[in-house]
């Protein structure tokens, strides 16, 4: 459908979301939401300050692990009474959660209420995490909320390109593409089936389809760029690209705006709490979606790092009382951006710094670089379609290699180790290998640029 019929099309979808979502909780949820981020700080407080306390008191009575936690440290729920008392509490980490999951389940949710979600395991042993149907009504409206940050109204077409297999395979079968496609104007690609003749297709079917916005893996959008470029198709609807999963670097947003002629939006978030931050038309930075998470950034010892400084992200979930997760540890990076946005929410912004701590090379002498470093050695090194960099000692990394044309990796890797010699380390030695794209994916059909086993430490 397009042209008149495509437009006629939109306004049906839109009437059917005004008919049957706006008489959801999701949507109440959804304008309370787009109220609250645009209170003022002292608001936003408030709303976070009434959250913890209530998870607080809700985890110490109907959680065992926080019950024993609280014991063992001589607390009670009336002593995490603020964001800053959470410090008295220890970090929660995601091996903790593997272990022993049962300990982390409330008592109050009724055992047919509890649903269970694994997440896919990129950092090694997959997570499952418990969640009830309030929780995912709350999630999805802050999802709803994130994707109108980038300009979505309800109706309009959307281009998803994700790991069908694990991500969404709800999608897969005709008859939920028929209703995607029908009841939603939305279109799912998968991102597990990206190849170099499949690039093209991708690229072909979005100049076809004509959406406003994609949505998708950074890695699998900016493979499907190239396919664009490489075939001269060019894009007159997209307004906005919405990237996830994965680290964005200023290459990919570059690349990626230029071959679909809209912006890009990043978006952070884990599967086991939903998005965490997000941007705004301002792009300077990550909005938190405080009435769901709070955020702390943490050095190696737990204590939160100044504004302006590197810390490791820190989560307290305060929607998910199936399964609360307090001062709960990813394995992500960011730096805190002081001010208020321009674009008028108050919600704090950070800045996301390489993606996970084991994004990061950490060299013999104790320099630092992380992915965006990487790309840009990957320019210089040219005929290049899809890097890793992997770690697996502190003074070596391979580099491997998808190449876009003739590529000779003994001069590669020449080139490759006269630059760590002036840039990071002379330590440092390297090592190049091709290989295929699909080596490069991870089992969720995630890719990451860097992979360290010697992780930086904060």
């Amino acid at each position: 459908m397009s042209g008149v019929l495509g437009e006629i099309h939109r306004q049906i979808v839109r009437f059917g979301y005004d008919v049957v979502f706006k008489r959801t909780r999701a949507h109440g949820l959804l304008q309370e939401y787009l109220g609250s981020e645009r209170a003022d700080a002292e608001k936003v407080g408030e709303i976070q300050r009434a959250g913890l306390r209530e998870l607080v008191e809700h985890a110490y009575t109907t959680v065992p692990y926080y019950r024993r936690l609280f014991a063992e440290l001589g607390l009670k729920p009336g002593d995490i009474d603020s964001v800053d008392d959470l410090q008295k509490l220890p970090l929660l980490e995601r091996r903790q959660l593997q272990e022993n999951l049962d300990d982390f389940i409330s008592e109050a949710i009724a055992k047919s209420e509890v649903k269970y979600f694994d997440t896919s395991g990129s950092t090694g042993k997959p997570l499952v995490f418990a969640y009830d149907s309030d929780y995912w009504t709350r999630r999805t409206a802050n999802l709803l909320r994130t994707e109108m940050m980038c300009g979505y109204k309800p109706g309009d077409r959307v281009v998803y390109i994700y790991g069908m297999d694990y991500n969404c395979p709800e999608h897969r079968s005709l008859i939920s593409r028929a209703k995607d496609r029908l009841l939603h104007n939305v279109v799912w690609l998968d991102a597990f089936r990206l190849s170099r003749e499949s690039m093209g297709d991708y690229a072909r079917f979005i100049a076809r389809f004509r959406p406003m916005m994609l949505i998708g893996f950074t890695s699998a959008l900016t493979l499907v760029a190239r396919g664009c470029k490489s075939l001269g198709v060019r894009y007159d609807s997209v307004r906005a690209i919405e990237t996830v999963g994965e680290l964005l670097t200023s290459g990919d947003r570059e690349l990626l705006e230029d071959a679909f002629g809209g912006k890009v939006f990043d978006r952070y978030g884990a599967e086991e709490l939903g998005v965490i931050a997000h941007e705004c038309d301002q792009h300077t930075g990550l909005h938190v979606m405080s009435e769901l998470n709070y955020v702390e950034l943490v050095d190696g010892n737990g204590g939160r790092v100044p504004e302006g400084e590197r810390g490791v992200v820190v989560v307290t979930n305060l929607a998910n009382f199936a399964m609360p997760m307090i001062r709960y540890k990813l394995d992500d990076v960011a730096t805190a951006v002081g001010g208020r946005c321009a674009c008028g929410r108050s919600f704090p912004l950070i800045r996301m710094e390489g993606g996970r701590v084991s994004d990061i090379i950490s060299t013999p002498s104790g320099k630092m670089a992380h992915g965006e470093y990487f790309t840009r050695v990957a320019t210089v090194l040219g005929n290049i379609l899809r890097f890793q960099a992997v770690q697996d000692a502190r003074d070596h990394i391979l580099l491997r290699v998808v190449p876009s044309g003739p590529f000779d990796a003994e001069a590669a890797r020449e080139k490759l180790q006269k630059i760590f010699t002036e840039d990071l380390d002379p330590a440092l030695r390297c090592d190049v290998e091709m290989c295929e794209l699909s080596d490069l994916m991870a089992a969720s059909g995630k890719y990451r640029y860097v992979i360290s086993k010697v992780p930086a430490e904060f």
